[in-house]
């Protein structure tokens, strides 16, 4: 759940380390939240994304063309799916647009 979809941030640990050189365990959580995002094709979508992941989008001019230009396997699973959605939908507009 805290993973970005777009950038793949997530978790990472490591130590505190005190003056004395004495190390305990910690994390160091990503910055992410759940937002909705406004896609072309499919509406309003609920993900879970970082402050980087949002700038990435707005480079790129929103989720559905980040998705169609990405390649698969920098991805993370739930862009996957996302992607194959996306896939479907502009399938489906196809169909209407040339019946």
């Amino acid at each position: 759940m805290r993973d970005c979809l777009i950038t793949g941030y997530r978790i990472q640990f490591g130590h505190n380390v005190s003056h004395a050189n004495n190390k305990t365990r910690r994390i160091f959580l990503a910055n992410v939240h759940s937002k909705y995002i406004l896609s072309e094709k499919m509406g309003k979508v609920k993900v879970s994304i970082s402050h980087r992941g949002e700038r990435t989008l707005d480079k790129y001019g929103g989720l559905d063309q980040f998705l169609l230009n990405a390649k698969n396997r920098r991805l993370t699973v739930d862009a996957k799916v996302l992607k194959r959605k996306l896939a479907k939908q502009t399938a489906k507009q196809l169909k209407k647009a040339q019946a």
